[in-house]
């Protein structure tokens, strides 16, 4: 067994100093880009601090790469495009790896299992809910979803807080959006007025095939989207991952 163990030990020594040679840019600032209004991925704190499972995700993964970390906001329907304009390493915004994206970016290994679900007011009538209009967030892959299906009436917002509010003044009936954030927001007790609206969807055309970090599809991103692999791979195997993604959700 001692023998077992010390082999094991020397197995991950090895491991840890083979990686630790696979860091060319260790010290070279490793910039993401994120849109900070999608709890419990990314939001401000009540002291104004950018929190959330994706920011400390972005940390952990320039811990393990030795790199400082910059995270820059913009909107989420122009991440992508100042990912492609070179103006951010990578995106970390609870993008779903979704076809929707792949003409645009490649995404690294999943990092969070997911799935979208519609909520409603909790008084509100299942066969009203489903026929008025539904809000998405723009530029997401449950926008692109509910296009492509054809039956849909939508309101789109460049933050899905906009959609919370005009859901409560009966401007939109139901809002579609990730199962996480759902969570998050039927945990609040402020939001004791909302509820599910029917069954959880897991099209893996759009969901289901997890969350990742977005990169650039230009061949000097090659390097990185392994290194950040590599990142999450060691994330897991230490349990930082489950650690950042228990601290955030109630239900996962």
């Amino acid at each position: 067994m001692r023998e077992a163990v010390w082999l094991g030990l020397l197995y991950c020594c090895t491991l840890g100093t083979a990686w630790a040679e696979e860091k060319p840019d260790a010290g070279k600032p490793l910039v993401f880009g994120t849109e900070a209004t999608y709890p419990p991925f990314e939001f401000r704190d009540d002291a104004g601090q950018l929190v959330g499972i994706d920011i400390d995700l972005a940390h952990a993964v320039c811990e393990q790469l030795a790199r400082p970390c910059i995270i820059i906001e913009h909107p989420f329907d122009s991440l992508l495009d100042e990912l492609e304009d070179g103006e951010l390493d990578a995106v970390v915004a609870a993008l779903d790896i979704s076809s929707h994206y792949d003409n645009s970016v490649r995404f690294s290994d999943p990092y969070y299992r997911n799935g979208a679900v519609y909520i409603t007011l909790k008084d509100a009538n299942d066969r009203a809910a489903r026929s008025g209009y539904i809000g998405v967030q723009n530029g997401s892959s449950h926008q692109q979803y509910l296009i492509d299906q054809r039956q849909w009436q939508l309101t789109s917002y460049d933050e899905l807080s906009g959609a919370l509010v005009e859901l409560r003044t009966g401007k939109i009936s139901a809002i579609f959006l990730d199962s996480a954030v759902a969570n998050a927001w039927l945990s609040d007790p402020g939001n004791s007025d909302l509820r599910l609206l029917g069954t959880p969807v897991r099209d893996l055309r759009y969901f289901g095939r997890g969350m990742g970090i977005a990169l650039s599809r230009d061949d000097a991103s090659d390097h990185l989207l392994d290194a950040i692999n590599k990142a999450l791979e060691a994330l897991r195997q230490d349990n930082q991952l489950d650690r950042i993604l228990s601290h955030y959700l109630k239900v996962h």
